[in-house]
């Protein structure tokens, strides 16, 4: 009887910390540095118009649920190839906040926010504020590898410009100017990276 009670109160106090041993080998270690590499579409005003970009983003995790990253996306400008994925590109360069909602497990969905702003870049026109706001899911596959997608709305006012494209009194009656930009522009993104938590 004495052996059965010692074995019940051995038991008790045990099986609580292996239970802990395997939940921490089932969760990943909050790792302070993140690296993403990203890939996708980042379309100006038409959602379902695909647009190339990709871009890399590096940061801090602050315990698991908030991180904060530096981020950089190229955005094609219509053609998906050779310059315009070059020289050509806008770029997207801004700080974003991201909230993760539960912890972080292996081979678990884990939900965030992700709300940023920065500043586009798009030679030859001026550039332009941006506000970011979007949702995104991370899969951890291990303890430092992760997949996360996301879809976002980068919103930027665009400041109205002219250009001269030619002589008026060279080309009478034909356009020589054109305006652009003037209204606020919405990039509809739909976006993957591979996550690295060194």
């Amino acid at each position: 009887m004495q052996y059965s009670i010692v074995a019940l109160l051995a038991l008790g106090v045990t099986a609580p910390a292996l239970v802990a041993a395997q939940r921490e080998d089932e969760v990943p270690t909050p790792r302070a540095f993140i690296a993403r590499v990203e890939v996708g579409s980042l379309s100006p005003n038409e959602p379902f118009n695909a647009t190339m970009a990709f871009g890399a983003a590096a940061g801090v995790d602050l315990g698991g649920r908030n991180a904060f990253l530096l981020r950089y996306t190229r955005q094609s400008q219509n053609r998906n190839s050779g310059e315009d994925l070059g020289d050509r590109a806008r770029e997207f360069v801004s700080v974003a906040w991201e909230h993760a909602y539960g912890d972080a497990e292996r081979h678990v969905q884990q939900y965030m926010l992700r709300l940023a702003g920065g500043v586009l870049l798009r030679d030859p026109y001026a550039a332009a504020p941006f506000a970011l706001v979007g949702v995104a899911i991370r899969y951890p596959l291990g303890e430092r590898l992760s997949v996360v997608g996301a879809i976002e709305d980068a919103m930027a006012p665009l400041r109205e410009e002219t250009f001269q494209v030619c002589d008026p009194d060279l080309v009478p009656n034909y356009p020589c100017t054109y305006q652009v930009g003037g209204s606020l522009q919405h990039n509809f993104g739909l976006m993957i990276a591979a996550e690295w938590k060194p």
